[in-house]
């Protein structure tokens, strides 16, 4: 699939119900599930120089055309946005660390 997201020109392509097994070391036994995938390829041109970018998302719910938009440029890319602004405080800015307590005060 094909479509334009703002300056970009985006080629999207999805897999559904791709199985997938795992050990779970808590119960000490095998789990499955089934995951579906998308990957998309974006082309811009930015002051005369051309850019592309490759990115993958997986999920719990199946991807269609009537849904890949929609959750890929609005939701996915907002929640990458957050996990970025993260990756800075916490490493390359104001080395912000995980808190965890159960007393407010102790935090």
């Amino acid at each position: 699939m094909t479509a334009p997201w703002g300056n970009r020109s985006q080629k999207i392509g999805w897999v559904n119900n791709v199985p997938y097994d795992w050990y779970d070391p808590e119960t000490q036994k095998w789990r499955n599930t089934v995951l579906h995938f998308v990957q998309g390829v974006e082309t811009w041109t930015d002051t005369a120089v051309d850019h592309q970018s490759t990115w993958t998302w997986g999920s719990e719910k199946p991807f269609t055309r009537a849904n890949v938009l929609e959750r890929c440029n609005r939701m996915a890319r907002h929640l990458w946005d957050i996990e970025e602004h993260m990756l800075v405080e916490k490493h390359l800015g104001y080395e912000y660390k995980h808190l965890y307590s159960r007393d407010w005060n102790a935090m």
